[in-house]
């Protein structure tokens, strides 16, 4: 129910009012039945307002009359009266039923929570996991003080069905979600209904049940954990299985039961309701006016203003916990200050507005002063906030440090559901006949707690027994039991009716509040302290893998149990939890001093015992004082939090530029394009020499061709898939580099433009923006004569600022080549094998470089090279760094440019992921502002020296390099694909995602590739003007479009979404491996291994387009005609390609891709489907031009 540590509830338990003239005892003397609050008694139908009970489930007799009071809110009012009216039968059922749907949400809850991480992962996004609850956990802390004053004026009834419908939106929107927001959203629907049916039970609980039996009641509707906690993983594993019903069905399902599950009790409420109506028990709501009052009076019924300010405050002080790591300065973000600074300031101005400012009040100002109320509720935030600091990471010690297993570790970890909740029935039996709230705090709830806490301090390091920590888990169950059922209970017995609603959801506010300030300490002290005592205490040849220990909980169970890596790790482990340990001690012993505080109920004196401002005062500034001494003996030294992710299509609506329409080119047009595509038939045609490295072609210059593909290269993987997928060390999610065709590049001549002052072509000498940007080269003295003078030739004729960095100081047609390397300090040359070859270039000017070794000291050149080229033209707006074999088209990255603010922080380029950090791929170029630089400048100043370059020697890439600088300099990295991307024309996927935006970056372009994109380029800009984007659209027409044919000889085109083999090949595939694993088990002397290809893998019958195929599939892999045959038959099917080697092989392709030209004894023959490919570039018509950058 509502907050839990994993099991029994911590929403505040309903009170009963208390009369002036009443009894002031503890909790098992105080009656039920007091001003028309009737507790879980028999009721006659025919009782009147004022007639006494004559029986109760409870068997009390000494009950005073019930009476209903007038001067009540209306569903105060109504509650009162229906309770006069249930029999004992109703109340059996009730209760029953509100099992039953205490034990459906529970199941529920759990199930969401464990599929959460399934659900982002369907959409490729896992890292935002945590994100999902955000929203819903902030509602969770601020939802209950509305919807206590809907159960109010509207009763109960009411309530419970807007509860319920917000929990089947949020389920029916779970399982329709198309992506993380949609399902974030429907999370907070899902919360907002669960939080209100938890809270509507809480409520009926109090209404029905007598003071004294109250607390096990609460622990009875908290039972059902008992069961679900067992078996609601079972539930998961079965849905998330390979032939499972799926998380969608899953959502769907509990939507559909919800409804039945909680109608029996809705219904029996309104049933009754109605029944005190008829006998004249409920009042008739009076007149409220016209539309016009009607809307004043609930709006000061609801407090709007009250509600609006608290609402807003919660927001705010609670997001600024959940959004800190994801901002580059942390706590210290103006962002997070003014989210926290702002909403203390609202929490606070709501006090002061429900004192003097609100006509109708949440919570009576004397409740407020309440010295019990006051400390039962640090008592509730000391309890929270102590449990989040030590329980954390509490399962990932488990695993790692007493090597359990993962369901031996959710057993431990469980262990607190199942004691608290066992716990609970067993004290309310106590509290029925010995009611001394106090004193089971005191000396039973708060020692066992701290005492299971404390000693963990102790058992929680290496080398201990589980078992011990086993005993702790059971002390911590049966203190906290006791506590959180004492906070309610004792909440109860000092509040009317109509008022604990409310002062039951500020103890929830409290508890949410509570939670995230322990969960923000137990990160701090995490990344404060662990991975200093990694790098102390870990072995020196696993120093260099201290990031992905620390990161990755797998990595650390990874490393054998008494090896002398994984003993470092469990030892870090434990001097890490030492310290959350006894900040979770201290934290908890504050619960002695509220439970001390909190006031007895005396027989003698009824009145509530109230703190004056000035105590209050002091209790402010007290607990203040001592939260800043705690604050401030915390680590402060916080790990960088990971980059965020921003992706152009599925953050659309965040921090996007509006598109500003530009000219988009006359000709061709979308469904123009078509018709051009050759319709020849067989090997290449002539048109076809350009891409033929055969010869070349007519009207070039120089000899051209197009670049080679690995032949051991295999199939490429879908690039959506390469995209969403995280990779760490130095795997990458880009496509294998294709081999470039080997050309020799023409030397420059003798009338050659001298590179210093180049001249410029016609189309780009007057480009606006030119003069703003500074083009980077990074080479090496290996490639520099063979890659750059065909940038000299092209490129740099346009541009009037460019640098080139290599590892040598020289000199090319002129223009001057920095050394990036010799600030590297003469140690780190000295012990890093990298720099022998650089030692040798640099001893001998005759040396030729080894290609291979050079690239090893390509990572080293990042960050000084980045450094250097700030300092040589500070006063640029933008850099581009790119490779040797990167094109770049010169004017559509001065119109991107042109719509970005230099002075805001930019870190831009194609991403990818290593080590699960999100960076800007060094191929496709790298987009800094100077707003970037000027940081980056002053942390190289600061940090190069002392941590940059040490971390170098254990990194693997510069560009991993640069992006955990720009971090560590606060500068945020955004990801700029398509326009920035790492194809060429001939390997792209030409989708409809990029088939609008303007290409900006080529990546793996040769000479020849590259003066193609070049001429390409001139040729557009000369007939539209520089002002026109040159779009992947245009890049298709011309470089891909001209050398599509139905069918064509000796070309590879790399369709690869369906593979259908041979029967013979199938059949031999299927041999061999049995073969295999025979071989195998004779190896392993046991029995042979279950075959992977008793359904062989590729078999076309489980594409979803079997059903269009399946009478051609068993031809498709005999020739190119039968392949092409079954293309046509597959609706989807834009080419193929055949492979004529072995039984014969047919792929299907669903994208355009050109491919490359293959040797005749490769046998491959590709093919695209012409009238289809024209119809599907016809529906990508091209509107406006698609700038999709964040700004």
């Amino acid at each position: 129910m509502g907050f839990s540590f994993r099991g029994l509830t911590s929403n505040a338990l309903v009170s009963t009012p208390l009369a002036a003239e009443q009894d002031h005892k503890d909790v098992a003397d105080v009656p039920a039945a007091v001003h028309g609050h009737t507790s879980m008694d028999v009721s006659r139908p025919d009782e009147k307002l004022g007639t006494p009970r004559a029986s109760s489930l409870s068997g009390s007799d000494d009950e005073e009359l019930n009476k209903i009071d007038t001067t009540a809110e209306s569903g105060v009012q109504a509650v009162q009266a229906a309770t006069h009216v249930w029999t004992k039968r109703d109340l059996i059922l009730a209760y029953i039923f509100m099992w039953l749907i205490q034990f459906f949400v529970s199941f529920t809850s759990s199930c969401n929570g464990t599929l959460a991480p399934y659900v982002t992962s369907s959409f490729q996004q896992h890292s935002l996991t945590a994100l999902t609850s955000v929203i819903s956990s902030i509602v969770a802390g601020i939802w209950k003080l509305p919807y206590a004053k809907i159960m109010n004026i509207w009763g109960r009834p009411t309530a419970l069905c807007f509860g319920v419908g917000c929990y089947v939106v949020g389920l029916i929107l779970m399982a329709c979600c198309n992506n993380v927001k949609a399902y974030c959203a429907a999370n907070t629907f899902f919360y907002t209904g669960y939080n209100s049916i938890d809270f509507s039970m809480t409520v009926f609980i109090a209404d029905t049940s007598k003071l004294k039996n109250r607390g096990f009641f609460v622990a009875y509707a908290a039972s059902p954990w008992l069961i679900t906690t067992w078996i609601y993983g079972f539930a998961v594993n079965d849905v998330i299985a390979h032939d499972g019903i799926g998380w969608r069905w899953c959502f769907g399902i509990f939507a559909i039961i919800a409804p039945f599950v909680c109608a029996p009790l809705i219904i029996m409420f309104w049933r009754n309701e109605a029944k005190a109506r008829r006998e004249g028990l409920i009042q008739p709501r009076t007149d409220r006016g016209p539309l016009a009052q009607k809307v004043m009076y609930y709006l000061r019924e609801f407090d709007v203003v009250g509600l609006l300010i608290l609402a807003t405050g919660l927001a705010l002080f609670l997001l600024s916990f959940n959004l800190y790591s994801l901002q580059k300065d942390q706590w210290k973000s103006p962002l997070i200050i003014c989210f926290l600074v702002f909403g203390a300031l609202l929490i606070v101005a709501f006090g002061l507005w429900e004192k003097w400012g609100a006509p109708v009040t949440f919570i009576p100002w004397a409740l407020l002063k309440n010295r019990t109320v006051i400390f039962t509720y640090t008592m509730a935030a000391s309890l929270y906030v102590g449990w989040y600091i030590w329980d954390s990471y509490f399962y990932s010690l488990l695993v790692v440090m007493f090597n359990q297993s993962t369901p031996h570790a959710t057993y431990i970890a469980n262990i607190y559901t199942m004691g608290s909740c066992f716990i609970s029935l067993v004290y309310g039996v106590c509290l029925r006949y010995y009611g001394k709230l106090k004193m089971y705090s005191l000396f039973w709830g708060v020692p066992l707690t701290i005492l299971g806490v404390g000693l963990m301090i102790q058992f929680r390091q290496p080398d201990e027994n589980i078992g011990y920590i086993v005993m702790c888990m059971i002390f911590i169950a049966f203190g906290g039991g006791v506590l959180v059922i004492s906070e309610q209970t004792t909440l109860m017995a000092v509040s009317k009716q109509q008022d604990f609603p409310a002062l039951l959801a500020v103890e929830s506010m409290v508890i949410a509040i509570g939670s995230a300030i322990g969960s923000t300490i137990a990160s701090a002290i995490w990344t404060g302290i662990f991975p200093a005592r990694l790098l102390a205490n870990l072995p020196a040849d696993v120093v260099d893998k201290m990031a992905d220990i620390y990161g990755d909980i797998k990595v650390q169970q990874s490393y054998p149990v008494g090896s002398p890596a994984r003993d470092a790790i469990n030892a870090s482990y434990g001097e890490t939890q030492r310290y959350m340990l006894i900040a979770a001690t201290y934290t908890l012993s504050l619960d002695v001093a509220s439970s001390t505080l909190c006031s007895r109920l005396d027989r003698r004196n009824m009145a509530m015992l109230t703190l004056s401002p000035s105590r209050i005062a002091i209790v402010v500034v007290a607990l203040t004082l001592i939260s800043l001494l705690y604050t401030l003996g915390f680590p402060t030294q916080l790990v960088r939090p990971a980059q965020p992710i921003i992706d152009h299509y599925e953050h659309k609506n965040v921090h996007t530029e509006p598109i500003v329409p530009a000219p988009v080119m006359a000709t061709p047009t979308d469904a123009a394009i078509a018709p051009q595509i050759t319709h020849g038939d067989g090997p290449a045609a002539e048109d076809d020499q350009r891409w033929n490295d055969a010869g070349p072609a007519a009207g070039q210059a120089t000899e051209t061709g197009i670049a080679e593909y690995e032949k051991d290269g295999g199939r490429w993987e879908d690039k959506d898939k390469l995209k969403a997928a995280e990779t760490s060390g130095e795997t990458r999610q880009t496509r294998p580099p294709t081999t470039l065709a080997t050309h020799a590049i023409p030397a420059p001549t003798a009338n050659a433009t001298n590179a210093t002052t180049p001249a410029k072509p016609k189309f780009c000498k007057d480009v606006a923006g030119a003069p703003n940007v500074m083009v980077v080269f990074r080479t090496s003295k290996a490639e520099v004569q063979e890659k750059l003078p065909a940038h000299i030739k092209s490129l740099l004729a346009c541009v009037p600022n460019f640098a080139i960095f290599s590892d040598h100081d020289g000199s090319i047609d002129g223009i001057k080549v920095h050394n990036a390397l010799d600030s590297i300090g003469s140690e780190t040359k000295r012990t890093h094998d990298e720099f022998r070859e650089y030692q040798l270039m640099h001893a001998d000017a005759e040396h030729k470089p080894d290609v291979a070794k050079t690239k090893d000291l390509d990572k080293w050149k990042f960050l000084p090279m980045v450094n250097k080229a700030f300092h040589l033209k500070p006063d640029a707006r933008f850099y581009v760094f790119i490779e040797a074999d990167t094109s770049l088209s010169w004017t559509n990255l001065l119109q991107w440019l042109d719509r970005l603010d230099y002075r805001i922080p930019y870190y831009s380029g194609a991403p990818t992921f290593i080590n699960n950090v999100q960076i800007a791929q060094r191929g496709p170029g790298i987009l800094l502002s100077q707003g970037a630089l000027r940081r980056y400048a002053k942390s190289y100043s600061e940090l190069y020296a002392s941590k940059w370059e040490p971390e170098l020697g254990k990194g693997c890439c510069g560009d991993f390099a640069l992006a955990q600088a720009m971090s560590d300099a606060h500068v945020e990295f955004y990801a700029s694909w398509p326009l920035m991307q790492g194809e060429q024309p001939s390997t792209l996927d030409f989708t409809r995602k990029q088939w609008c935006a303007p290409a900006v970056s080529w990546h793996h372009t040769d000479a020849t590739v590259l003066n193609d994109i070049w001429a390409s380029h001139q040729n557009w800009t000369h007939e539209k003007g520089w002002d026109v984007p040159y779009l992947f659209r245009d890049a298709f027409a011309d470089l891909v479009m001209p050398h599509v044919q139905k069918s064509k000889g000796e070309w590879d085109n790399f369709s690869g979404d369906t593979k259908i083999v041979g029967e013979q090949g199938r059949r031999k595939k299927l041999e061999e491996e049995d073969e295999r694993r025979k071989q195998h088990a004779k190896d392993k002397d046991g029995p042979p291994e279950e075959s992977p290809f008793a359904d062989p893998p590729h078999n076309p019958r489980d594409d979803k387009d079997a059903a269009a195929i399946a009478d051609a599939i068993k031809d498709a892999a005999d020739s190119p005609k039968k392949c092409q045959k079954t293309c046509e038959r597959v609706e989807d099917c834009l080419q193929w390609r055949y492979k004529a080697l072995g039984d014969g092989e047919c792929h299907l392709g669903k994208v355009l891709k050109l491919g490359r030209r293959v040797k005749k004894d490769e046998g491959w023959t590709s093919g695209w489907m012409i009238e289809r490919l024209g119809e599907v570039i016809a529906g990508w018509e091209c509107k406006e031009v698609s700038w999709k950058f964040y700004q």
